[in-house]
């Protein structure tokens, strides 16, 4: 809780899964002067330090807004008045929550999450994807966790998983997946559109990044969404040519008027936003100490 140690997560060496600032070299990293900082709670401090700059709208841009609202359009900005949900997708799904701390300043706190953890949700029995999404849960769970668990969303929203979609995508049209392929294959042939099983596979991978937003958005009644990482640069053209199956599928729910509000921001340009962050936090500390 205080940033003098972490458990990480993903780490297959159970022995080594938590690092302590105590174990640092203390030339580099003296115990007073250093704080560790979750990933994704760095890309929010990034995100902070973006809009502190007046860079944000040179990084990110509005993926969709709110009919009316004044967010189409316009440049991006982050509303401090407002909650925000942060995911990045990689090695794993990333989310974190830049929410207001209620200071007259309208300065923004970082909450970092496991959110991306979460059990994956299925449709209901009456939609027209329901029985291929119960054949690609229970694939999941069976393949990942001997058919004890629901799978993660981050079984899906990672590198790992846009592999996983993949093979299940390749098992349900009874065909082999292509050995040793890995997520950048997967996310090429998808958007040069040279392979079907592919191009399935990607679009699972998003429309269950945008199920993950919706499910942290109602649970935390967030108003901002912002999509971030490498990934959303390298697929900007595909993830803008399919806006509108993303957004279908962030505003399935009972609480649809719950989300209807929410401006969703995707990242356009490439940059080390997490360091950019953790630069951030380090200033401000050393203001603070002076």
């Amino acid at each position: 809780a205080d940033g003098s140690e972490v458990l990480i997560t993903n780490w297959p060496a159970d022995a080594a899964r938590r690092l302590r600032v105590a174990d640092l070299p203390r030339t580099l990293c003296p115990a007073a002067a250093t704080s560790l900082v979750n990933d994704l709670g760095a890309t929010c401090h990034g995100i902070e330090a973006l809009a502190a700059s007046g860079r944000l709208g040179q990084y990110f841009r509005v993926l969709w807004a709110p009919a009316g609202s004044s967010d189409a359009g316009a440049p991006c900005a982050l509303r401090t008045d407002q909650r925000h949900v942060v995911s990045a997708m990689g090695t794993g799904l990333g989310v974190g929550l830049l929410v207001n701390a209620g200071g007259a300043d309208g300065e923004l706190s970082v909450l970092s999450s496991e959110s991306g953890h979460l059990q994956m949700a299925p449709l209901g029995t009456s939609h027209a994807a329901a029985r291929d999404e119960a054949a690609l849960l229970r694939y999941l769970s069976d393949a990942l966790y001997e058919g004890a668990h629901a799978p993660e969303y981050e079984d899906v929203c990672s590198g790992r998983g846009l592999v996983n979609c993949y093979r299940y995508v390749c098992s349900a049209a009874g065909v082999d997946a292509a050995a040793d392929v890995t997520a950048a294959d997967v996310a090429r042939r998808a958007t040069d559109e040279s392979c079907a099983h592919c191009a399935k596979a990607m679009m699972l991978h998003y429309q269950y990044l945008l199920r993950n937003a919706q499910a942290v958005c109602v649970g935390m009644q967030t108003k901002g969404v912002f999509l971030a990482g490498d990934n959303q640069v390298h697929n900007k053209a595909y993830i803008e040519k399919h806006v509108d199956k993303w957004r279908r599928a962030f505003l399935n729910h009972p609480k649809r008027e719950w989300l209807e509000p929410v401006t969703v921001y995707t990242q356009v340009q490439s940059l080390n936003i997490n360091l950019e962050g953790c630069v951030y936090v380090a200033a401000r500390a050393a203001r603070a100490a002076t």
